[in-house]
């Protein structure tokens, strides 16, 4: 199926085989229609075809939000659902998007989950998720690519960063914080290139923050490119545990949480260079 994250699916899979099931999980991607499809078909692969048990909310009106009073009659439904033969699945498109009230009223049931209940959440901006849902949600970030094209030249700019990589890993040169550099400014070019057609100039303030948004989703979707990267290179590693191994699976570890601080800044507007001078330059720092 296409538009659908089918490693999360495999992971769904196989904690559901394993009856490992969390009460709640959180899908963060920035693609709408990828965490869409993606929740769907997890929710639908515990029920038979013919269950209605499936509920759903998703944001509505013009503010684009979730209401309170529509997710405290969810809750009702499921935990009155929660009493049958069929295990009940809610789903929450736009966790993000749900009213503080809102939130509160779901931070109730994620406390104290009926039993056999599983709330399936997704989210563009994790940032905009009240902390005390996330804190009770497995969260998992989105590793299918977003819809958006790869511009031209990012398949070279991404051998490169591997190269960048796994010569950090290997010495600490300082030959390597200017290349750093450059693939700083080899991504900021990239990204100028992939979002021309939302550069032009604009005469109100609604479209100039869609360009933003734009931007920031086209540089979610590149350093998501980034994270597979570093997975990469950690299977490449010797398998023979050894001092060199055990160093390296650290320093890509801490490359890992990098890139999520850098995704963090993005979904807090940070310039796109910032973020993404934070995330390459903070490789070289950790390495050296």
């Amino acid at each position: 199926m296409e538009g659908i994250d089918r490693q999360f699916l495999e992971r769904f899979a196989v904690a559901r085989a394993a009856g490992r099931l969390p009460h709640a999980i959180l899908l963060v991607g920035p693609d709408l229609n990828v965490l869409e499809k993606t929740i769907s078909a997890a929710a639908r692969s515990l029920l038979p075809t013919h269950s209605l048990d499936l509920l759903a909310l998703q944001p509505a009106g013009k503010s684009r939000q979730i209401g309170a009073e529509i997710v405290r009659e969810l809750m009702e439904r499921l935990h009155l659902s929660s009493r049958g033969a069929i295990p009940p699945v809610a789903l929450i498109h736009g966790a993000d998007r749900l009213h503080r009230s809102a939130a509160n009223a779901l931070l109730k049931t994620l406390e104290e989950p009926p039993p056999g209940v599983l709330l399936l959440l997704s989210a563009q901006r994790i940032g905009d998720v009240l902390p005390t849902i996330r804190s009770r949600c497995q969260i998992y970030r989105c590793s299918c690519p977003s819809s958006a094209d790869r511009p031209p030249g990012w398949d070279s700019w991404l051998e490169n960063y591997g190269t960048y990589v796994r010569k950090c890993l290997e010495n600490s040169d300082p030959i390597q914080l200017l290349d750093g550099y450059g693939l700083v400014a080899g991504f900021c070019a990239l990204l100028d290139n992939a979002t021309t057609d939302i550069k032009r100039p604009v005469s109100t303030k609604e479209p100039v923050t869609k360009q933003i948004g734009a931007r920031r989703v086209v540089a979610e979707s590149l350093l998501a490119d980034c994270g597979e990267r570093l997975l990469a290179i950690a299977k490449e590693l010797p398998t023979a545990e050894n001092g060199f191994r055990r160093l390296a699976l650290l320093r890509l570890s801490r490359q890992m949480a990098a890139l999520g601080r850098t995704l963090w800044l993005l979904e807090k507007n940070c310039p796109e260079i910032a973020a993404v001078e934070s995330f390459v330059l903070a490789g070289w720092n950790i390495f050296a």
